[in-house]
C-alpha cells in the first residue's frame, strides 16, 4: 500500500504496532531536519468522546509532539446551532440585575427568547461546514506563548531556577522579589501568586497548571511574520484553520472535542466534563481553556479561541472552546504579538513533494 495512504487515519488504525513503528521511523527519518534532536519516543494510545487513537508521543528539542494521522475526508464547520446540546442550560436568561454587558450585547442581537435565536448565534460564531483534505501531522502537544523564547523553570517553593542561568542572570533578582515579597500578616492572607510576570524585551513567566512552577522567558518581541520565518527556518510551520479544527476536534459532528455538554455548574455532569475538557483530546493535545489568548493559524485574519470574560450563559461562556469556533479578531501586519494574548503551535506536515 502507498506509504501516505497508509498514514490515513482509516488505515493507521487497522496497522499492527510493528507497522507503525515502521512508518514512524520513515516520518522522522524523511520530515524531520537532522538538526532537531528526537527522543522519547512512545507508543501512546488516547480517547476522548468515545473515540480512540493509537499514536506515538515523542520530544523535538525537548518539546512534546504527536503523531497525528491524515483524513482526506475531515468534515468540518458546524451549521448545526444547538441541535444535541441540553435545552435546559441553552435556554438561559439571568435576572436582569445579573446581566453582564457582554451578555447584553449579544441579547440585542439575538434576543435569546427562542431556540432558534440561541441557535443563530451559534451558528454565526462557528465555520462554515465544509469537507477538506488533512494531511498527516506532526503537531506540537501544547501550544506556546509567542515571542518567547524558552529558558527554564522557576520553583515557587525553593524560589529556584533551573536552566539558563546566564540568560536570566539579568532579571532573575527582580522575578524573584516580585513572586517571593515581603509583606505584613495583613497582606500576606490576601496575596497570591500572579498568573503571569512580563516585562517587554526582558521577560515573561507563565505559571504551570500545577501552580507550583512558573515557565521563564525571554521575550523578544517578534511580528506574525517574524513569527513564520522563524518557525519555518527550523523545519516547521504553523497550522491553517482546517488543519487546526481538525487537530483540535478531529472532525466529529459534535461542537466540542469533549461532546456536546456544556460546562455548566448547575449540571449534574460538569465535573465530568471539566475533566474531559482540561485532559489531551482523542490525539494527545492539549488545548488553552483559559478563555484569556487565541491561537495562531498561518493566516494573521484566523485566531482560534478567544479572549473573553464570563456571562453566566452556559452557551456563550463554552462556545470560544468549540472546535469550530471562529474569532473575530485579526492581526495587523506590523502589529507585535504579545505572550499574554496568543499562542502558537508548530507542526511538520507529513505531504508528498511536488
Amino acid at each position: 500500500m502507498n506509504f501516505f495512504k497508509q498514514l490515513q487515519w482509516s488505515h493507521w488504525k487497522q496497522l499492527s504496532i510493528e507497522d507503525r513503528q515502521l512508518l514512524f521511523r520513515q516520518i522522522l527519518m524523511y520530515y524531520v531536519s537532522p538538526l532537531v534532536k528526537v527522543s522519547d519516543v512512545t507508543l501512546v494510545e488516547y480517547e476522548l468522546a468515545g473515540i480512540k487513537c493509537s499514536t506515538f508521543e515523542f520530544l523535538l528539542d525537548g518539546e512534546a509532539f504527536v503523531f497525528v494521522p491524515g483524513n482526506d475526508e475531515a468534515i468540518l464547520g458546524w451549521d448545526s446551532g444547538v441541535q444535541g446540546l441540553p435545552v435546559q442550560e441553552v435556554m438561559y436568561e439571568p435576572d436582569t440585575t445579573e446581566e453582564s454587558a457582554m451578555f447584553r450585547e449579544f441579547k440585542q442581537i439575538y434576543e435569546f427568547e427562542t431556540i432558534e435565536d440561541f441557535s443563530d448565534y451559534v451558528n454565526d460564531f462557528t465555520t462554515p461546514l465544509r469537507k477538506a483534505v488533512i494531511p498527516p501531522m506532526l503537531v506540537q502537544k501544547r501550544a506556546m506563548p509567542v515571542s518567547a523564547r524558552y529558558l527554564g523553570e522557576y520553583q515557587t517553593v525553593t524560589a529556584q531556577f533551573s536552566g539558563d542561568q546566564q540568560a536570566v542572570a539579568s532579571f532573575l533578582p527582580e522575578v524573584k522579589q516580585q513572586l517571593s515579597p515581603q509583606l505584613t500578616l495583613e497582606e500576606s492572607l490576601t496575596w497570591t501568586f500572579p498568573r503571569s510576570l512580563y516585562q517587554e524585551e526582558r521577560y515573561y513567566l507563565e505559571m504551570s497548571m500545577t501552580e507550583d512552577t512558573y515557565a521563564v522567558y525571554q521575550h523578544i518581541p517578534q511580528t506574525h511574520q517574524q513569527l513564520i520565518k522563524e518557525v519555518q527556518a527550523k523545519g516547521f510551520d504553523l497550522l491553517n484553520e482546517d488543519q487546526w479544527e481538525y487537530i483540535v476536534g478531529a472532525g466529529t459532528r459534535r461542537i466540542f472535542r469533549w461532546g456536546n455538554d456544556l460546562l455548566s455548574e448547575t449540571s449534574p455532569w460538569a465535573h465530568a466534563v471539566k475533566e474531559r475538557r482540561e485532559g489531551p483530546n482523542m490525539f494527545g493535545l492539549l488545548v488553552d481553556t483559559t478563555k484569556s489568548r487565541h491561537e495562531l493559524t498561518q493566516d494573521p485574519a484566523i485566531l482560534k479561541l478567544d479572549s473573553i470574560e464570563e456571562t453566566g450563559c452556559p452557551l456563550i461562556d463554552c462556545l470560544p472552546l468549540s472546535s469550530y469556533y471562529q474569532s473575530g479578531r485579526t492581526l495587523e501586519i506590523e502589529e507585535i504579538l504579545r505572550p499574554q494574548e496568543l499562542l502558537y503551535r508548530k507542526v511538520i506536515l507529513i505531504e508528498q513533494v511536488e
